[in-house]
Parts: C-alpha cells; structure tokens; sequence
C-alpha cells in the first residue's frame, strides 16, 4: 500500500498547505457560516492559487511551470497573513477556534479518511481507459506542457484546446508543484475531489442546521455533516436495489420490460450479493427514456455523484464539485448575514468584492453549465437575504440588489476573458421539447429518496405555518411555478399550428404535463417557503428546493441544442445540479424531521418511509464501489497507464521515450480513428499534438468539423502514399515525429515501417514500435 500512501499523504499535505494559506480569507469571507467557510478552505485555496498561476499563463507574464506554481501559492500566503489582521482579531479567532474545535477536528478527519478511502477504491481500478477517460489525461498532458493558456489542444495540432479546462489547469498545477507524474495525478484528483467535496457538504449542511437551532450541540451538527456527504457522493437511486432484485430472479419479466429500463429486463441467479452482469451499476445513469416499436426516442444521461466517482472520469462537472459547494457557501453567508449583500456592501467591504467574481467566474471556466444554475442560486440568495432584512421589495432594495448583480455577473465573466476570448462552444440556442417527456415511474426511480425527503421538510414547514405576508408570496411563487410551462406553450402551440398539429398536440397535452404540473406545484411550495417562512434556514432550504425542482422542470420543456440535437445533455448536466443541492437538503430535512420522542407519530411515519428509502438508495454506492473494484483484488497501484505497459510494452516505451526527450510542442504524426477507441494515444500519454486524434469529440467540442476536414485522408497517405506526397504532407504540418507502432500496423498493415523508414530517419526503436524523426 506504499504506492497509494505516499502519493496521497504528499497531497494531503500540499492541499493542507493551500487551505491554512486561504482559512484567514475564508473566515473573514463567509462569517455568518457556523464553520466560517473552514471547510471549504481548501477548494479556495485550490482556486485562488490556480487562477493566478493561470492569468501569468494566459497574459504571457510567466510560463505555466513549477516556479510559476510555487509564486503563486506565495501571494495566497501573504494573502492569507494579511487577512488575518492585527493582535486582537487573532486573539477573536483563537476564541472562536476554541468554540468550534469538534466540528473542525471531525471535518478534518473526514476529508482525510475520504481522500484516503478514495485513492484505495481507485487504485484497485486505476485504469485511464474507456469512456472519457483517454480525453481527461489528453487535457491533463496538454495543460502540462503548455508553455501558455490556453494549451494547444493535442487532438487537432495547430489549433488551441476549446473546452472549458480550468479543472485541469488545478491538477495540473497540484501535479507541478508535488512533481507527480499526470498517471499518478489523474487518479489521486479523483481521490482528492471525493474528499473535498464530502468536506464541504460537511460543512454546508452542518451550517444549515445551525443557522436555524444555534445551541445544537457538536455532536448533532457532526452527523449532520457526515449524513450531507453520504447523501451527495455515496447515495444512488432506487435503480440500484432493483438490480439487485433482478439478480436474486425476483419479479416476472412482464414486471420488468413494463418499468422499460434498458437492461433491466430479464430476471437471473447472482453468485455473489450484489449484480454481476458487466456493467451493471450503469443501469442507473440511463433511466429516463421513452421506447417506440422498441426503439428508445429520449435517450438522457441521469448520472449523480456517486456513479461519477465509481466510474472514475475526470470530467469537468466531476472537478467543479468542490467549486460549486464554494458558490453555494457565498449563497449561504449572502442569505445569513447580519449585513445583506448588496451594492453597498461591495462598496463596504472591497476586499471580499475582489473575491467574489473570481469564485462565481470560476464554474464558466470550470464546467459551463453550472454558471448560470449557481449563480441563480447565489444572486437570489442575496436579493432573498435583503428582501427578508428589509421586510418587502421596494425600489431602492431592487436597485441595489440589481446593481450587486450586474457588477459581480460582469466581473465574473471580465476575470475569465481569456478564456472565452478562445472558447468556441457547440451551443447552438435553446429548443423546446417535442414528442418526448418523462415517464412519472422512471422519475420516482431516479429521484424517489431525495424528493421524499425535500418534499417532507416542504410539507412540514407549510404545516408549521407562514409569515404575515404568505398571500403575497403565494402569487410571486406561483408565477415562478408555472413560468417554465407558459414560455413552452408559447413557443410549441404556434409551431404545432404551423405545422398543421395543433390537434394532435392539445390531445396529447394532459398526457404531457403531468409530471410538469406536479413540479411546477413544487416549485411553487419551495418559493412560498423561501418567501415566507419564519425561520430564516427554513427560508434558505426552500431556495434550494425550489431552484433543483426547477431545474427538473426547465429539462422537461427545453434543451441546449447541440451535435446531439436532443435533450440527452441538458438532463445530464441539470439533474445533476439539482442532485448536490437536494442531497444538502436531504441532511437537513433528516434532522428537522427525524423524532425526538417516540410520541409524534407523523414523525415516526416519516423515519419508517426516509429509512426504507435511503437503504435502498444506499445499497447502489455500496455495492458498485465492491463490483468496480472487483472486491479489491489484485495489486493496487495509482498508476493509471499501468496496464497499457504491460498490455503493449514496445508502444509504451516508445510513448515515454516521446514524453522524456522532447522540448516544447513538436507535431507528432500517429494513425487515427473512431472516438472511444485506442486511436490518438500518443497524444494522450504525451500532450504532444498530432493531426488529429477523436474527430467525434472535435466536433462535439467546435461544432462541426471545418478546421480539420480532409485531414483524416492526409494521414493516410502520409503512411500509404508516395516518398514526395508523404513528404509535401509532414512539410505542410510541421510535423517533427512519426509514430508506427501497432495501430499503425493494424490499420495500414505490417510494412508500414519499411515503408516509412524508406525515407524517414529513425529517431527511436523498441521492438516492434518505431519513431521516426522528419528532418
């Protein structure tokens, strides 16, 4: 276990450094948090120290190496040193430390045991092989040669990456300053997300509870935290303990082809206590669908948190995590305040102002979708925050509030510019939903537990009754509630007229809005309880329900077009934010609603359904963490191409010997192929760019494929042509290297090596793999 311990203790430690580096920032930046932002110290340190190390990048100021990385998380120490003021706020500080000490201790502890839990879960599946695995290493490897952002992107030389890559710059930057090869640090950011993420819903939903009950103890406000990071990243959906049904033969196949979950359908005898068909724990992730003649017309990813880690893809709504729990806790502290956030705040207090759009910009950069979604939740948090200080919306709060948000919202995007300046995005504007919606079965399947728990604590509050002016919030909510459904009839009855559909369209109309009714009542009950609770955290929760349960709503009537050309992303990435911010209200609506005696028996109702639920939510983390691991057989290692040395050692030592003996950015020459395959794997291993590597993901990520069209053909007569049209091709790309090892073997057949070394030199031989060097 030397091979998992030693790495990870060295990035605990460098993470520990950033976070004791940012903690004096944190806690003068959320101070009506009860924790002050400590648990989330770390993420803001990652982030501040990134974002300089990038700027110097972008602006030309400094290369994006080691030296680079440690200045950097020089100016956050002195940062953090001039935060933390004179004698008497360290001396406030060592008291209020002196308060807090358990739930820090124990928030510590958890970050530490999640990181460590993680990396051992991942060395014993550390392989950086299909799905979007060979992607994430390739941005990786570019953000580390990079001699500026943005990188160049390695599957289309010539050309800068277009993708939002602030994630990779931060492990890159981790990788650079703990010297850890990008195979280590893939594996070890998994880990290392996992931990900081679990810490930081520690932390918010510890902070929620007390906000709302100051006097709770230590030991309440613990399990709390540990039951919001249970929720968010070990939880699954009621999928999982159907699959265990189907492996135990249980129910009859009409049963299962009637829930008509891909897969899911024919009942068999497991060996073991959990599935063992390959794969099985995908199942879950694929849920909404609707099948015509057999064939699935409204095929949606429904991925969450848990199957992200299990599945192991470094991908960018996996890496902002820990970044929108940040944004979240600026919510919190903007709702929470003694001191409502607003223009004259920023006025008050200049040097949180700087911070704020460093940290809001950051999930433009770091997974696009989540800017506009957590930004809501941030700016509404604030205009609720002042609307509830002030007692009513008049002009003189809206202006303010609205000139907080067009200041920060600029800035946002201003401290990034460099970034869009180069990012061409494959959006294409907004779309209705046509013909498509989701089944009611398959929504309770997918979010059953969590809307169970959101919708008690609703219940309960309603119940428990309203502020003085509820009427008023009523009809403000219930606009809210039925906006997303008026702007979709808008936009689909006169489409439906003009195409001579009307009255097929208002048949099928009931049918369709079913489910859309049911959220758009939801909403309406989460923005009443946002509006017009007593109780302050009361208010706060019902802003994040309201905003996941609208999130639902919006992927029911509208998608972001894409290459796709459907609603498939838009699920994907919508669910999964509305996932993080019902798992943080999951934790508190246990502790609101679980008994205290056994005399109140809605109470004792509610612990019998949330029980039965989040056992059987719980199995899926469980049981697919034990079948990916294959039960932790085997050797564990952290090194995620180990498996490509010993599969195909000749290309390996031929890629590593690419990796070590070249400077800069040469052109590589290597033989391509359909996306997820093993085509483009020099540059992968490498960073070095070639021609072009995944043409499919090219195009997902430009658009379409205008920079590259034809350059597939080239390729190939550079290894099948003649000496000259080779040569006018290499002279034409500038390309420094040729690479013929056994894809090029596979694909041109086995004297391409002969061929080219008719008249390119040999730079480097290992068996059967040649790299030859155009002079």
């Amino acid at each position: 276990m030397d091979a998992v311990l030693l790495p990870v203790a060295s990035w605990w430690l460098l993470t520990t450094l950033l976070g004791l580096a940012a903690a004096p920032l944190a806690y003068r930046l959320f101070p009506a948090l009860f924790d002050r932002g400590l648990s989330l110290a770390r993420p803001l340190g990652l982030l501040l120290a990134t974002y300089l190390f990038w700027l110097g990048a972008a602006l030309g100021l400094a290369p994006p190496q080691r030296g680079a990385a440690v200045l950097a998380v020089a100016v956050l120490m002195l940062a953090g040193l001039l935060a933390l003021g004179g004698r008497e706020q360290v001396l406030l500080l060592r008291r209020w430390l002196a308060q807090r000490w358990q739930l820090l201790v124990a928030g510590e502890l958890l970050f530490a045991s999640a990181f460590l839990l993680w990396a051992t879960v991942r060395a014993y599946n550390p392989e950086i092989a299909g799905t979007e695995k060979p992607m994430e290493l390739l941005f990786l490897n570019a953000v580390l040669r990079a001699e500026r952002f943005p990188p160049v992107d390695p599957w289309l030389a010539g050309h800068p990456l277009s993708y939002y890559y602030f994630g990779y710059v931060i492990v890159g930057m981790l990788a650079k300053l703990a010297d850890t090869p990008a195979a280590l640090a893939f594996n070890l950011a998994l880990a290392l997300l996992f931990a900081l993420t679990a810490h930081g819903a520690f932390g918010l939903a510890a902070t929620l509870v007390a906000a709302r009950q100051p006097t709770v103890s230590s030991r309440t406000l613990i399990l709390t935290g540990l039951g919001g990071a249970w929720l968010l990243l070990a939880f699954g959906n009621l999928v999982g303990i159907l699959d265990f049904a189907l492996s135990r033969g249980w129910g009859s196949p009409q049963f299962w082809q009637a829930l008509t979950i891909d897969g899911l359908t024919t009942p068999y005898q497991a060996p073991s206590w959990y599935p063992s068909q390959h794969w099985w724990w995908w199942k879950a992730t694929r849920v909404i669908n609707t099948f015509q003649n057999g064939q699935g017309v409204d095929y949606t990813i429904t991925e969450f948190p848990a199957f992200s880690f299990i599945l192991g893809d470094l991908h960018p709504h996996v890496l902002a995590l820990p970044f929108v729990l940040l944004v979240l806790a600026l919510a919190a502290s903007a709702f929470f305040t003694t001191d409502p956030w607003g223009f004259r705040w920023l006025r008050d207090h200049p040097g949180q102002a700087l911070l704020l759009p460093l940290l809001v910009g950051a999930l433009g950069f770091l997974n696009s979708w989540d800017l506009p979604s957590y930004a809501f939740v941030f700016f509404a948090a604030v205009a609720l925050g002042a609307y509830r200080k002030a007692g009513r919306f008049d002009r003189w709060l809206l202006r303010d509030v609205g000139l907080f948000a067009l200041l920060v919202g600029a800035a946002s995007v201003l401290a990034y510019l460099p970034f869009y300046l180069f990012f061409s995005s494959q959006a294409a504007g907004v779309r209705p939903v046509t013909g498509v919606g989701t089944q009611l079965h398959h929504y309770l399947l997918f979010w059953g537990p969590l809307v169970f728990l959101a919708l008690s604590v609703l219940i309960s509050r309603l119940a428990g009754g309203l502020g003085q002016d509820w009427r008023t919030s009523l009809q403000l909510a219930g606009t809210l509630g039925l906006l997303p459904i008026l702007a979709w009839l808008a936009a689909t009855v006169p489409a439906s007229a003009r195409a001579g559909t009307l009255g097929a369209f208002l048949t099928a109309l009931p049918g369709r809005l079913g489910l859309s009714l049911l959220l758009a009542a939801l909403v309406t009950a989460a923005a009443l309880v946002a509006l017009a609770a007593r109780q302050r955290a009361d208010a706060f929760v019902g802003l994040l329900v309201g905003t996941a349960f609208l999130l639902q709503l919006g992927a029911e009537h509208f998608f972001i077009l894409d290459v796709f050309g459907s609603r498939m992303n838009t699920v994907f990435k919508l669910f999964y934010q509305a996932w993080v911010l019902l798992a943080l209200v999951g934790a508190y609506a246990l502790w609101v609603l679980l008994p205290r005696s056994g005399r109140q028996l809605g109470r004792l109702a509610f612990s019998l359904g949330a029980g039965l639920l989040l056992l059987a939510g719980s199995y899926y983390g469980l049981a697919a963490t034990w079948s990916k691991t294959d039960g932790f057989r085997g050797q564990p290692t952290l090194d995620g191409l180990a498996f490509a040395r010993a599969a195909n050692p000749d290309d390996a030592a031929a890629i590593d010997w690419l990796a070590a003996n070249t400077r800069g950015q040469p052109v590589i020459l290597e033989a391509t192929g359909p996306q997820y395959s093993e085509f483009g794997r020099v540059a992968v291993q490498t960073g070095l760019p070639t021609l072009l590597g995944w043409g499919g993901h090219e195009v997902q990520w430009r658009g379409s494929d205008a920079l590259f069209r034809g350059r597939e053909q080239e390729i190939d007569r550079v290894y099948l042509g003649s000496r000259e049209e080779a040569l006018a091709i290499l002279r034409k790309y500038h390309v420094r290297y040729v690479f013929a090892g056994s894809l090029e073997r596979q694909k041109y057949g086995p004297a391409v090596t002969e061929r080219l070394s008719s008249f390119l030199d040999v730079a480097y031989q290992h068996g059967t793999t040649t790299v030859f060097r155009v002079l």
